[in-house]
C-alpha cells in the first residue's frame, strides 16, 4: 500500500510539472508565426498570378462613355447613353474561341437574409443586357482585339446604393470559352447615379409648443435637395418666444411696465440622419417559412452623415404683445431666428435617395433639438429678464432629399447637334438665291 500511495504521489507530482512546465511562445516566435501566415497569402498570390499567366488569353473593359448619371426622377429620365469596349489580348499565336460575351447584370444583397446561409435569400440577380460577339467558332491571332458595345440604359434603374442592411451594385461580366473548353473572365463594377433638376427652397411650418403651455411654432427654411458634397445654408426660426403673463400679480397697475413669459434658446443642434430599411425576401426554397412567394422580412436602420451644435449667433425680437386688459392673454409675439450651414461628412459615404423595387428605400432627414428656458421678463422700454426657470428640450424632424449635382450636366436628349453656323472657318460656301 505505501509502495503504491509512493507510486500515486510521484504521478501527482509528475503532472503538476508536465502542467507547469507548458511551453510559452516567445515574441521572436509569434512574429515568426505571423511571418508564415503573411509568406503563405503571397505564396497564394503568387500562385494565382502564375496560373493567370498561363491563360492563353486576357480580357479587359474599357468604358469610353462618360459615367452613368440619370437626370431626374424614374418618371422623368429618358435614361443614359452608355459605350465601351472588350479588348481580348491573345497571348499565343492563334486561339480558337467558342463564344465571346459580356453582361450587363444588377445585384441586390440583402445582409440579413430570411434563411441565413442561403445564397438565393442573400443576393437577386437581373441580367439587364447581353451582347454576343462571336455566332460560332472563331480563330483569333495574337495581339489586342477589340469588340465595342452599347446601350441605352433605362432611367427607372436604381442608382448604385450601400447600407449596413443591404446595396444595389451593377456588373459588367465578360466571359470567354476556348476551344479547349477553358473559361476566362474579368468583371468591371459600375457606378449608376441620378441627379435631380431643380432645388427650390421649402418651408417647414410645426406648432408643437402647446405642449409646454405656450403657443411656441417652428419653422425651418432649407432647400428641397442637398448633397453628399458642399455645405447648405439653412433658417431655424422660432416664433411665439413672448406671451403675457397675467398671473403676476401687479400686471395692469402700471401701463409703463408689465410682466411677460419668455422663451429663449439655450443650445440648438443639428444632424442629418439617414435612414434605410429593406424587405428580405425568401427564394422559392424557403418562401413557406414566411407564409408564401413574395414575402420577406422588414428591417430598419439608421445612422447618422452629419452634425453640429450652436451656443449662440442667433438674432432675437422681442415683439411684446399689447398691453390691453381686453386683449387675449394668451396672445404671443416676438421670435429667435437663426442661419447656419449643414453639410454631409464625406467620411460616412452617404447614400442618395433611393426607392427600388427590391426593397431597399433609402430617405434622410434633419433633425433640430436643443434646450430653450422659460423665463419671466419686465417690459418698460427694453425687455430685462428677471428670473429664469425650467429649461424645455425642442426636438423636430423636415425632410430633405440628398442626391447628385447636376452641375453641367444634361440628358443626351436635350443636346442639339451642331450645325454649320455654329463652326467657325473654313465653312461651306453659302449659296446665292
Amino acid at each position: 500500500m505505501e509502495s503504491l500511495r509512493k507510486l500515486g504521489g510521484s504521478k501527482r507530482r509528475s503532472d503538476r510539472s508536465s502542467s507547469s512546465a507548458m511551453p510559452t511562445l516567445e515574441p521572436s516566435q509569434i512574429q515568426d508565426k505571423g511571418k508564415r501566415k503573411a509568406d503563405k497569402s503571397s505564396f497564394d498570390d503568387k500562385k494565382a498570378a502564375q496560373t493567370e499567366d498561363l491563360r492563353p488569353l486576357k480580357l479587359e473593359i474599357v468604358v469610353e462613355s462618360p459615367p452613368v448619371v440619370f437626370y431626374g426622377s424614374k418618371r422623368q429620365s429618358t435614361g443614359a447613353l452608355f459605350s465601351a469596349r472588350l479588348n481580348v489580348l491573345v497571348l499565343e499565336p492563334c486561339v480558337r474561341l467558342q463564344a465571346l460575351q459580356v453582361k450587363l447584370t444588377g445585384k441586390a444583397t440583402f445582409k440579413k437574409p430570411a434563411a441565413r446561409g442561403c445564397r438565393g435569400c442573400a443576393a437577386r440577380e437581373k441580367d439587364i443586357r447581353s451582347w454576343r460577339f462571336l455566332s460560332g467558332p472563331a480563330a483569333l491571332g495574337q495581339g489586342t482585339h477589340s469588340f465595342p458595345f452599347s446601350h441605352m440604359i433605362p432611367g427607372h434603374l436604381p442608382a448604385t446604393t450601400h447600407t449596413k442592411l443591404g446595396g444595389i451594385d451593377f456588373t459588367l461580366a465578360a466571359q470567354a470559352t476556348t476551344d479547349g473548353l477553358e473559361i476566362v473572365t474579368h468583371e468591371k463594377e459600375l457606378q449608376f447615379q441620378r441627379a435631380l433638376g431643380e432645388n427650390p427652397f421649402e418651408s417647414y411650418y410645426d406648432s408643437h409648443g402647446s405642449r409646454w403651455g405656450a403657443r411656441v411654432a417652428f419653422e425651418f427654411i432649407c432647400p428641397k435637395m442637398i448633397y453628399p458634397l458642399g455645405e447648405t445654408s439653412v433658417k431655424f426660426r422660432i416664433l411665439g418666444v413672448v406671451q403675457k403673463d397675467p398671473s403676476i400679480d401687479g400686471r395692469y397697475k402700471d401701463n409703463s411696465e408689465y410682466y411677460v413669459k419668455m422663451w429663449t434658446p439655450n443650445l440648438i443642434m443639428w444632424r442629418i440622419e439617414e435612414r434605410y430599411s429593406v424587405i428580405s425576401a425568401a427564394c422559392s426554397r424557403h418562401s413557406l417559412m414566411l407564409g408564401g412567394e413574395g414575402k420577406g422580412i422588414y428591417h430598419k436602420g439608421e445612422r447618422s452623415i452629419g452634425n453640429g451644435h450652436l451656443w449662440n449667433g442667433w438674432t432675437t425680437n422681442f415683439n411684446v404683445p399689447g398691453n390691453d386688459p381686453d386683449e387675449d392673454p394668451n396672445e404671443t409675439g416676438g421670435s429667435v431666428e437663426m442661419e447656419f450651414p449643414i453639410a454631409i461628412d464625406p467620411t460616412t459615404n452617404a447614400s442618395c435617395d433611393v426607392k427600388s423595387p427590391t426593397g431597399l428605400k433609402v430617405r434622410h432627414v434633419v433633425v433640430i433639438t436643443g434646450y430653450i428656458i422659460d423665463s419671466t421678463g419686465l417690459v418698460g422700454g427694453e425687455v430685462r429678464v428677471k428670473d429664469r426657470g425650467n429649461r424645455r428640450h425642442i426636438y423636430q424632424e423636415f425632410p430633405v432629399i440628398v442626391t447628385e449635382r447636376r452641375g453641367m450636366g444634361i440628358s443626351w436628349d436635350d443636346e442639339r447637334p451642331p450645325v454649320y453656323d455654329d463652326c467657325i472657318q473654313p465653312r461651306p460656301p453659302v449659296y446665292g438665291r
